[in-house]
């Protein structure tokens, strides 16, 4: 019997409902203090103002509680919205934090000897440095230096500066575009008196990223030095070259050349993750030194493959 009025009133939840809700009403007509006659026009008007009140109070309820349905939605986007204006400002003061800090370490730095004597002083200096809101940067620093050369040294080859104390004071002024950029430019020019003659040195970088799929960038670095002892030049050269097939198989390419050691070397690495903590390596460096052979510009000097295989093994 219970399984039976259970399905009954299952399958007649609203007539049973409303059977019930008449039934309320009919006996409040009857309790109440008043004489009442029934009367069947009457009783009908009482039953459909009831319903009439209900559905009222029942739309009145369903759209306050939209509206505040509303409201909390919106105010939720709104705090979402504020949350991540606070996580970027975090991040600014953090990274400006950390220039700073680093500012003030390059900044003061000092160096004695072990007689308490100080051998090496480096103050830097930054009157101008600004940054926009697409993340471009242009600075520009002075950088005053104090050296004792305990004994003779040897800045170069062929170039050697007496044991003495020097003081001296260079420049550096630094473009760099915004990283997010498909293609970011570094430039940077160092220059002014060095020890006991002049230096001037630039640096320039160009990264180019296309689609995910590759990243290409370029360096160089360009010294000329001018001294009372001699002069000197030296270039360095960097090229960089990265290939993704899929953010988990990708081919790294690092050749450098200078003109010093005369030596240019290539390393490239295939990595492959199979799955988080696995992964296979495969490194191959050469090296080759340009001489002055009329057979070969540049001739082999070594060359070495490494296989790597790192498993993640978990209980």
């Amino acid at each position: 019997m219970p399984g039976l009025f259970e399905g009954f009133f299952g399958r007649h939840r609203k007539g049973a409902t409303l059977a019930g809700l008449v039934f309320v009403s009919f006996l409040c007509l009857l309790v109440s203090n008043r004489t009442v006659v029934i009367k069947p026009k009457e009783l009908g008007l009482s039953v459909a103002g009831f319903f009439q009140k209900g559905v009222t109070g029942f739309f009145n309820w369903f759209g306050d509680t939209a509206g505040s349905i509303r409201q909390l939605r919106a105010a939720r986007e709104e705090l979402t919205a504020a949350r991540a204006r606070l996580q970027t400002t975090e991040q600014e003061l953090e990274r400006q934090r950390q220039l700073l800090d680093e500012t003030k370490e390059r900044g003061r730095k000092s160096e004695e000897d072990l007689a308490g004597r100080l051998e090496t002083r480096h103050n830097t200096l930054s009157p101008l440095g600004f940054q926009t809101e697409s993340g471009e940067q242009i600075s520009f620093e002075a950088d005053f230096n104090h050296d004792v050369l305990p004994y003779n040294f040897e800045i170069a080859e062929g170039v050697i500066l007496p044991a003495q104390g020097y003081d001296f004071t260079n420049y550096q002024l630094s473009l760099n575009t915004a990283t997010h950029r498909p293609a970011a430019l570094n430039l940077s020019y160092h220059f002014g008196p060095y020890y006991s003659g002049w230096l001037g040195e630039w640096q320039a970088g160009l990264t180019v990223k296309l689609n995910g799929t590759a990243n290409l960038s370029f360096n160089a670095d360009i010294i000329r030095g001018r001294l009372a002892e001699g002069n000197f030049d030296e270039n360095l050269y960097q090229l960089k070259a990265d290939f993704f097939l899929s953010p988990d198989f990708g081919l790294m390419n690092y050749v450098q050349y200078d003109d010093i050691s005369r030596q240019i070397g290539w390393s490239a690495r295939l990595r492959w993750q199979i799955s988080p903590g696995n992964e296979i390596y495969l490194v191959y460096n050469k090296n080759w030194e340009r001489r002055w052979d009329p057979t070969s510009r540049f001739v082999p000097l070594e060359e070495r493959g490494v296989l790597k295989i790192s498993l993640s093994i978990r209980p």
